[in-house]
This record gives C-alpha cells, structure tokens and sequence, in this order.
C-alpha cells in the first residue's frame, strides 16, 4: 500500500496585500481512483510577515558570521 503526499501553495492578493495559502494532502489511493484522506493541514501566511522573518533570520546568520 503506497502512500500519497499532495502540496498545494497558491499566492492570492486580498486587500492589496499579498498572502500565500499553503495546503498538504497525505492519503492512500482507494481501488475507485479516489483518495482515503490520512491528513490535512493548511495555513494562511501574510508575505509582508513571512518577508519580515527571512530577513530577520538572514540577519542572525550574518551576526553569527561576524563573531
């Protein structure tokens, strides 16, 4: 039995503003052609934020260098 894994990032402007929706699948293909779900997740991220944090992790990893 083999197992599935499905990832879905989709970039959407709501209000002027940029977001990125994140969705994961994983499951099992059924005999019918379907798909018995094991597990969803999904996330809405603000890109304004998610920019914010790789700069401030770009950051620490130059500070670490410099010491």
């Amino acid at each position: 039995m083999c197992e599935v894994k499905v990832e879905s990032r989709t970039r959407v402007e709501e209000h002027g503003r940029t977001v990125l929706y994140e969705k994961i699948y994983r499951g099992v293909p059924t005999q019918g052609g379907g798909l018995r779900l094991l597990a969803y997740y999904e996330r809405r991220i603000p890109l304004a934020r998610m920019q914010m944090e790789l700069r401030a992790v770009g950051h620490e990893k130059e500070w670490k260098g410099a010491a």
